[in-house]
């Protein structure tokens, strides 16, 4: 058996299978922006409905500031609430 990063998702299933209602991974939590319902896009946890438990993204509901440059299609963004960063690579 492989051993994967267990705060990589890896092997949880897509939270749009609604019958499924808790993840695989025993270390996710709820998302609290979305609370792992069905409906848009949710960039907290990207979509997964779950995010990793005791991290930053389970205790706040980020609101990203301005973008800070650190290179060609590097950006950081840090949240504005608990100063968490958010690295996000802009190329193709």
């Amino acid at each position: 058996m492989v051993k994967r990063d267990p705060a990589s998702f890896v092997d949880m299933m897509e939270r749009h299978a609604r019958w499924y209602k808790r993840p695989l991974f025993a270390g996710a939590a709820e998302c609290p922006k979305c609370h792992a319902d069905d409906g848009e896009y949710c960039n907290q946890c990207k979509g997964w409905g779950y995010v990793e438990k005791g991290s930053k993204d389970e205790t706040c509901i980020h609101v990203w500031g301005s973008a800070v440059n650190v290179g060609r299609c590097l950006n950081n963004y840090t949240c504005t609430l608990c100063g968490d960063v958010m690295t996000v690579d802009s190329s193709d």
